[in-house]
C-alpha cells in the first residue's frame, strides 16, 4: 500500500463522522471548517476520497441572524473555491467540478445553523 493510499484510505474513514462532529467542536465555536471531497477511481474500482479543508473564521459575525448567515455563506463559498481548486490542482478527475463547491458550503451552512442553534 503507497503512502498516499493511506493518506485516502485514512481520510476516507475520517469522513463516515457526521460532517457536524467534523465541522463544529464544542469547545470551538469561532469558526466552522469547510471541507471539499473528492472521490477517485472508476466504475467497479476501489474508490479513494481524498480531502481538502480550510477553517473559516465566523467569530464576528452573528448566525442567529439572517445578514451573519448570508456572510458566513460568503466565506464559505471562497473557503470552498480554494478547496476544490487545491483538489483539481493535485487530484485532478473527469468530472472534478461537479457540486464540489456547491457540497462543500451545503455542509458548512447546516454547521454553521446547527451553531446557531437553528
Amino acid at each position: 500500500m503507497t503512502l498516499a493510499h493511506h493518506i485516502a484510505c485514512c481520510v476516507a474513514g475520517s469522513l463516515l463522522v457526521p460532517a457536524a462532529v467534523l465541522a463544529q467542536s464544542q469547545d470551538d465555536r469561532n469558526s466552522i471548517t469547510v471541507t471539499a471531497p473528492r472521490h477517485g477511481g472508476s466504475p467497479g474500482d476501489m474508490t479513494d476520497t481524498v480531502a481538502h479543508s480550510v477553517k473559516v473564521d465566523v467569530s464576528d459575525l452573528d448566525l442567529t441572524t439572517a445578514a451573519g448567515l448570508a456572510a458566513a455563506q460568503t466565506r464559505f463559498g471562497a473557503a470552498a473555491r480554494k478547496s476544490c481548486d487545491w483538489l483539481d490542482a493535485h487530484y485532478p478527475v473527469v468530472d472534478s467540478t461537479s457540486g464540489c463547491v456547491k457540497d462543500a458550503v451545503d455542509r458548512a451552512m447546516a454547521s454553521a445553523r446547527a451553531v446557531a442553534g437553528q
